[in-house]
């Protein structure tokens, strides 16, 4: 897929948007420009919050079949027995959710015997990700398919909200700046930290957006989508409301003066 097509534009050229935006600035006293940065700042924050207040899902690692404690691929139990021969007890035993993850590094041609140097997190991701040479509980060099395994897992769980701190970057660059995003803040080398929001300007009435997380597109478009709506939807509310108490005022006003 072209880059340009992953593009979801904060575009002023639909009508009701643009009413929306026209109103919104009247009452607010805002330029043209100001009022679209303000819309895309909400759909980011939108995007930012919990799945059940509109935001991009996410997993909760400890609920999580495969990325919960218990999968990790560096505790995997090799099968011991007694001095008489016997298998221990609980011993070899791996539940399927830990196999997987040496499947998945497997299958892209990662050995016990053989040094790997990077490998594909997730299907969709463009780059691969350099195997780490140092993985907690690992102390042994030769470990490789291990090694390549945990990265595996260990980049799949650091991901499960780094979507959303994507689209908070977003909104910073737009103009949030409340005190509470520090709560929030991306990982130094991660690639949500190199999100990137652009404000819309007297000259360019247009302003956008990119999630630079890995699969953010895919997994967050429609989430997009529906906060570009809602955002929309509460900043007309907010200005009919606006309305509506200027227009009581000004009755209120005209009856104060009949007296």
């Amino acid at each position: 897929m072209r880059a340009a097509d992953q593009f979801i534009k904060f575009d002023t050229d639909v009508l009701s948007y643009q009413q929306a935006i026209e109103l919104y600035g009247r009452l607010r006293k805002k330029t043209y420009a100001q009022v679209v940065n303000q819309f895309a700042k909400e759909a980011n924050l939108i995007c930012s919050k919990k799945e059940a207040e509109g935001g991009v899902k996410r997993s909760n690692i400890k609920q999580d079949k495969y990325l919960k404690n218990s999968t990790d691929p560096t505790k995997w139990r090799k099968v011991t027995k007694t001095k008489t021969g016997k298998t221990r007890k609980g011993s070899g035993k791996n539940p399927k959710e830990r196999r997987m993850w040496f499947a998945l590094a497997a299958k892209q041609g990662a050995k016990k015997g053989d040094p790997f140097k990077d490998i594909k997190v997730a299907p969709n991701d463009k780059n691969k990700t350099k195997v780490g040479t140092k993985v907690k509980n690992i102390s042994d060099d030769e470990r490789h398919l291990t090694k390549a395994a945990a990265t595996i897992r260990n980049r799949r769980r650091s991901r499960s909200g780094a979507i959303a701190v994507g689209f908070l970057e977003s909104a910073k660059q737009l103009g949030y700046g409340k005190k509470g995003a520090a709560s929030m803040q991306p990982w130094s080398r991660g690639s949500a930290i190199k999100s990137i929001g652009r404000k819309a300007t007297a000259q360019i009435l247009k302003a956008f957006s990119i999630n630079k997380v890995e699969g953010s597109y895919e997994v967050a478009r429609r989430v997009m989508v529906r906060a570009m709506d809602k955002a929309i939807k509460h900043e007309l509310n907010f200005a009919y409301s606006k309305l509506d108490e200027n227009s009581l005022e000004v009755i209120q006003r005209q009856k104060r003066r009949g007296r």
